[in-house]
């Protein structure tokens, strides 16, 4: 039996590799459909009726992974639309920090609540403010109804040293204010001077 050659295209290269070469790229139905469109199933997927908690196990949904088209569309509806609750425990703000620090660096202010939970812890605190004066920013919060003592301390801390940060000072500066403003938290509630 006789091998068949393959037809040269006038370029020298098969014609069947100058096919595939050519074709054109393969756009989904749904990617076609107009960005309002495209906006809307993004909201109907993405949107929660109920707070989404945020902690260290906090995934991303797979949708904003698959394309970086569908991340930039779809990214800003998640992030600024849902309501997300920063649980703080020990005055431990490390995770609701990165979170503020990872939607800011994307453009996003991200709608929070910060629920404090009734367990004061000095040194945390102090590292929490250190990141506020330091960075010259502080967690975006949302006062709850029931607003505490503890979330009182915790919010008046944090704005000193955020103001302070953005006043130039730094957080070795800053500490002493924050040392005497223990004493008057340590009124409210004397684990603070623990």
């Amino acid at each position: 039996m006789a091998k068949r050659k393959r037809a040269k295209d006038s370029s020298g290269g098969s014609s069947r590799k100058k096919a595939k070469a050519t074709a054109a790229p393969v756009v989904s139905k749904l990617m076609s459909l107009t960005p309002e469109l495209r906006n809307a199933i993004w909201g109907y997927t993405l949107l929660q009726s109920d707070d989404i908690d945020v902690d260290a196990n906090l995934k991303i949904p797979p949708l904003i992974c698959v394309s970086r088209q569908l991340r930039s569309e779809a990214s800003g509806i998640w992030f600024t639309q849902n309501q997300f609750n920063h649980r703080i425990s020990n005055c431990n703000a490390d995770v609701a920090l990165a979170w503020t620090w990872h939607t800011d660096a994307r453009g996003f202010s991200s709608p929070c609540t910060m629920v404090i939970l009734p367990s004061p812890n000095w040194a945390n605190l102090l590292r929490w403010c250190q990141d506020c004066c330091d960075y010259r920013g502080a967690l975006r919060m949302r006062r709850q109804d029931n607003f505490n003592d503890i979330e009182a301390v915790v919010e008046a801390a944090t704005t000193i040293a955020k103001e302070w940060g953005m006043g130039g000072g730094n957080f070795d500066g800053c500490k002493p204010v924050l040392e005497a403003y223990r004493q008057i938290a340590g009124r409210l509630d004397g684990r603070w001077l623990l």
